[in-house]
């Protein structure tokens, strides 16, 4: 089992340490505070790291489902498919 100190936790994360303490204090990552050091698994990490990615990953491909939703409402006509006009009505 590999253990990282907070510096070197925050530094596989790519945060800064304050930020990866409040995550910790939360506990929203999982870790133990030993004494006054807060201590982080690998594993942890890792887990941490692939939720976040696919809970981001899930946001924007709903954002773009959205944004191409809207883009082919927009470059239609609005009218339903079929649409013919009324030519009697003149």
């Amino acid at each position: 089992m590999k253990t990282y100190d907070l510096v070197e936790a925050a530094e596989i994360l790519k945060i800064h340490p304050k930020t990866l303490t409040e995550l910790a204090q939360s506990g929203e990552l999982y870790a133990a505070k030993i004494g006054r050091a807060w201590v982080f698994m690998e594993r942890d990490l890792e887990t941490y790291l692939r939720m976040k990615s696919r809970e981001q990953t899930k946001e924007r491909r709903n954002h773009q489902d959205e944004i191409t939703g809207v883009e082919s409402l927009l470059r239609k006509d609005r009218k339903p498919r079929g649409w013919k006009p009324d030519l009697d009505k003149t």
